[in-house]
């Protein structure tokens, strides 16, 4: 047994998503394209593809840039796609998504934003005088976001099979 056979039962086993990160030439993008020629019956598994390593024929059983809404999720989880997400555009660093952020992210979804353009548009007149600064950060860390592929969900999901989503912005 290797590991790229297993690759997805033990992500499911200890947390139910993964990150895979490490130098340049470590096999990050080999051992997932491996492990996706084995994807189990029972699980469907979406590889979020941030450099178009992912977008060739036969490797995945959709590709393209489908849309994602991450707003569909319920609001702590999408503080944590967001902090992973910008972790693996801008790296690993203290704070992307500080807890004041995060709070007012919470409250600007609770009071009716539906995409995160909207939040965008939004927190500045949902931020208190004193979180103004909080708000502004939150509309930098969002900017990439700001987009029609993050404002409703279109991803094709099936047992058994993998989608690749391309949200690299190459070609």
């Amino acid at each position: 047994m290797t590991l790229h056979t297993q690759l997805f039962r033990l992500v499911v086993a200890v947390e139910g998503n993964a990150l895979i990160t490490g130098l340049p030439g470590t096999g990050k993008t080999s051992l997932v394209k491996w492990s996706l020629r084995e994807v189990p019956s029972d699980y469907a598994v979406v590889v979020y593809d941030t450099a178009g390593d992912f977008q060739q024929r036969g490797l995945c059983n959709y590709v393209g840039r489908f849309s994602v809404n991450p707003l569909d999720l319920p609001t702590p989880r999408v503080v944590e796609i967001l902090e992973e997400s910008l972790a693996a555009t801008y790296g690993e660093y203290p704070y992307l998504l500080t807890p004041a952020m995060a709070e007012l992210l919470h409250r600007t979804v609770e009071r009716g934003a539906r995409t995160l353009s909207q939040v965008r548009r939004e927190v500045l007149n949902i931020a208190e005088p004193h979180e103004m600064d909080t708000a502004y950060a939150l509309r930098r860390r969002l900017v990439h976001f700001d987009v029609a592929q993050f404002d409703k969900t279109d991803v094709p999901i099936r047992h058994g099979a993998s989608t690749c989503v391309d949200v690299s912005g190459a070609g």
